[in-house]
């Protein structure tokens, strides 16, 4: 447990990196530990991370409790000093009762609690979670709480509130609670699997050897909108809600891969193996991108990988693409060109687009791949053939490149 914590906690530490001025907790423990830090709820640990992991603390006194129900909570009191990574060991919870085991043990999903309130500073009490707070700000969040509808008591000096709240997987649930009108208001809606599924329009592209189930390409390029709806933020430099996406790096795009996943109860395709190194579960059925084969023979329609989108007429790719001879040196609206032979729109111009593949160079090494050309690329550059390489940096973006989705067919 030690070894693979303090694996882990390397992985954190050359991803996010940590201030200066603060410290981190690695707390290593079993799953489904409700972690406490200074009476504030910090969240629920997780198979995955082998515990959970508090950063960009601050130094000095600090009281960890460790939490699980039918039992007494653990605590222990540290100092922290400044740009420290301590670890920090949850001893067994040890059971009095007979212990059988359970077959088809379901994995654990999580959510997230956000409470607006009038008056701000109110009471949060959550039994089942053994969760009592007090929100002094503007805004309060619980990160990591287990999926499912929770009974929960608001309470504002002599005046207390009963109500039922529901955590869904991976989303925000979000509650605006005013207690002048002992009423709770519901602000967001939750969205359920299959509607986000049904809202990401893709084209079914035939089997290969690789893929012999077949597979699925988004229709469109990656909408600002989309990204938004699921990261929480627009890191675009054109922005406007049904532009492309861009100014994403290969590793963002990893990662709202993986969030649509879980928000689409979908097996994540990519994990990370090492510290800095990104491999795909092939065989996992969640959201990716598109492998070059894949991406080559939708932009082409099927047919020629040597014309254009759409088109082997040079003079009609006005028509199919946004191109530096009609962009105007901004990207568009996707969809508003011509679609191609299989109903795929902007394969050629408006930002390129990330695929799965690398290739390798004897001097640079392995390079990472992009297509279709931009609304900065001439006509040579939008050809389906054509593609720009990156050195294989995780972290690199520009303004004319975005991504489309795929993911196996089951």
């Amino acid at each position: 447990m030690k070894k693979k914590a303090l694996v882990i906690l390397l992985i954190f530490v050359i991803t996010f990196g940590y201030s200066s001025e603060t410290s981190t907790i690695q707390v290593v423990s079993e799953s489904g530990i409700a972690i406490f830090l200074d009476g504030i709820y910090k969240g629920v640990t997780t198979s995955e991370m082998g515990g959970i992991i508090l950063h960009q603390l601050p130094s000095g006194m600090h009281t960890i409790k460790a939490a699980k129900k039918g039992f007494a909570p653990q605590e222990m009191k540290l100092t922290l000093k400044p740009e420290e990574i301590y670890t920090h060991t949850v001893q067994p919870f040890v059971m009095k009762i007979t212990v059988t085991e359970k077959e088809n043990i379901e994995k654990v999903q999580l959510g997230r609690l956000k409470i607006e309130s009038t008056p701000i500073v109110l009471s949060i009490d959550i039994p089942a979670l053994n969760l009592v707070l007090n929100k002094t700000k503007d805004e309060w969040i619980a990160e990591n709480i287990p999926t499912g509808k929770y009974d929960v008591i608001f309470s504002s000096g002599n005046e207390t509130m009963q109500s039922v709240i529901e955590i869904n997987p991976g989303w925000l649930s979000h509650y605006y609670v005013d207690m002048s009108i002992r009423k709770i208001e519901e602000k967001n809606i939750y969205i359920s699997p299959e509607q986000r599924m049904a809202n990401i329009e893709m084209i079914e592209i035939p089997a290969t050897p690789q893929r012999p189930k077949g597979s699925y390409i988004g229709k469109y390029e990656l909408t600002q909108t989309l990204y938004k709806s699921i990261m929480g933020n627009n890191p675009s430099y054109f922005q406007g809600e049904n532009l492309p996406v861009e100014q994403i790096s290969w590793y963002d795009a990893v990662t709202f891969c993986n969030k649509l996943s879980d928000l689409c109860e979908l097996d994540k395709v990519y994990f990370q193996s090492a510290p800095g190194k990104i491999q795909r579960h092939f065989g996992a059925n969640g959201f990716r991108f598109p492998t070059k084969k894949e991406w080559e023979y939708a932009a082409s329609g099927g047919g020629n990988i040597n014309f254009w989108s759409g088109t082997a007429n040079a003079q009609k790719l006005i028509m199919f693409a946004w191109y530096s001879k009609n962009s105007e040196i901004t990207t568009h609206p996707v969809g508003t060109k011509l679609p191609n032979a299989l109903g795929f729109y902007d394969m050629s111009g408006n930002v390129y687009e990330w695929t799965s593949d690398l290739f390798k160079t004897e001097e640079h090494g392995l390079l990472r791949i992009s297509k279709g050309g931009s609304w900065n690329s001439d006509r040579k550059n939008c050809r389906i053939y054509s593609r720009r390489l990156y050195i294989d940096n995780m972290s690199h973006k520009e303004k004319d490149l975005g991504f489309r989705l795929a993911r196996n067919k089951e």
